[in-house]
């Protein structure tokens, strides 16, 4: 089977980040599984020994309606003839491919964000909303019925999701093609680990992007709040330094502890950390906090992650994550609420015993997860099924 995988913005830095990691696991496991793969992207992709079986053919701003996506497009196809074409995208894929219809190619559309009421972004500031804008404009299509009618194109054979929660949201908006979720999956290195609790400190543990939309100025917050009733804790903000745009928000968090005069309770560590690395933040650890305002790419790593060394997830009602923080796994919180996450992490901070069992029902959960193995073989029956035309 020929695949060709269509991914914007896939490089190495961002291997370890969703989609990317989605998309890599995959391309790399179902060429190991005999099967030729390629990937079309709009980055250049550093030489690595792990991407040595990959095909990859370059295109500008692949995801969006312009003559270079669509010649870069038509290349790669003359040049690799895939069986098949599996797009990483959003909601507004179906668009693009509404365009491509003329190459009367077989397509499978990966749709990892969801469709959010426009509702949801009125809280947030002018500059998030602006770095939210397809988010923002994908709700406006879907007020119009525009995604219905791209997402039930018969050229789109099958879409898959990470969440039956994004699914459902898909069916309510009337898309009538086949939506299957994807088994969701985690490396073994991370259920392998030992996961008991030493309470020396309460320790709160976030990792990520220090953007804003995933609530990193609300834990701030909170955790002036939280200074006020408790002195035994500690914050650790376990960030990811890639670009300016996230230099600019790092300078933002430190300017908003030292003026809520909390530097003493947070530690910023700002660079890229090895798989181990996060393995030990997240076992010397009590809770984490992930306090999304939205999700760009579901599911989020660092959730399944957590639940995996044992720590249970204080996290917001946003997408997906009221389902993946369910039965026990973890506490909900309204997003953008400084108040309502500092009152969950007293309530864990006081009940150390609740935190254990949350954090036990965590790591039963993570242990049901799939391995990549699993969903490289869950995916290839899937797009081998197109191609028979079943």
């Amino acid at each position: 089977m020929k695949i060709l995988f269509l991914c914007s913005q896939f490089k190495y830095t961002n291997l370890y980040l969703q989609p990317w990691r989605h998309v890599y696991e995959l391309a790399t496991r179902l060429a190991s599984r005999g099967n030729e793969v390629a990937i079309l992207t709009d980055s250049s992709v550093s030489t690595n020994p792990e991407l040595r079986s990959i095909r990859f053919f370059f295109s500008q701003k692949i995801s969006s309606i312009t003559p270079f996506a669509l010649k870069g497009l038509e290349d790669a196809v003359e040049k690799f003839n895939p069986d098949i074409l599996y797009m990483f995208g959003d909601a507004l894929s179906g668009i693009f491919v509404s365009f491509i219809k003329r190459l009367n190619l077989r397509f499978a559309l990966h749709i990892d964000s969801n469709v959010y009421p426009l509702s949801h972004f009125v809280n947030l500031t002018l500059r998030e909303i602006l770095i939210s804008y397809k988010l923002v404009l994908t709700s406006a299509m879907a007020q119009r019925n525009v995604l219905r009618r791209t997402l039930s194109q018969e050229s789109i054979k099958l879409i898959t999701v990470p969440s039956k929660t994004l699914m459902d949201h898909l069916l309510l908006l009337g898309v009538e093609n086949r939506i299957l979720v994807t088994p969701l999956s985690l490396d073994e290195e991370f259920l392998n680990c030992s996961w008991r609790y030493n309470w020396n400190n309460f320790t709160i543990l976030y990792l990520g992007s220090p953007s804003t939309l995933r609530g990193t100025d609300t834990l701030v917050k909170a955790t002036a709040i939280l200074a006020q009733r408790f002195d035994d804790f500690r914050v650790i903000l376990l960030l990811r330094r890639i670009s300016n745009e996230a230099k600019y928000d790092i300078c933002r968090l430190h300017n908003l502890a030292l003026k809520l005069d909390i530097c003493d309770k947070i530690s910023f560590i700002n660079s890229l950390q090895s798989r181990a690395s996060v393995s030990n933040y997240l076992l010397s650890s009590h809770v984490v906090t992930l306090p999304f305002k939205v999700l760009f790419s579901e599911p989020p790593l660092s959730v399944l992650e957590a639940f995996a060394t044992g720590r249970p997830v204080i996290t917001s009602s946003v997408s997906s994550l009221t389902e993946l923080v369910a039965e026990g796994r973890g506490l909900i919180i309204p997003p953008n609420d400084p108040t309502s996450l500092a009152r969950a992490l007293s309530t864990l901070l006081m009940d150390r015993s609740m935190a254990e069992r949350l954090g036990k029902n965590a790591r039963s959960f993570a242990n049901k997860i799939s391995s990549w193995d699993y969903l490289a073989s869950w995916t290839q029956e899937r797009l081998q099924a197109i191609i028979n035309g079943y």
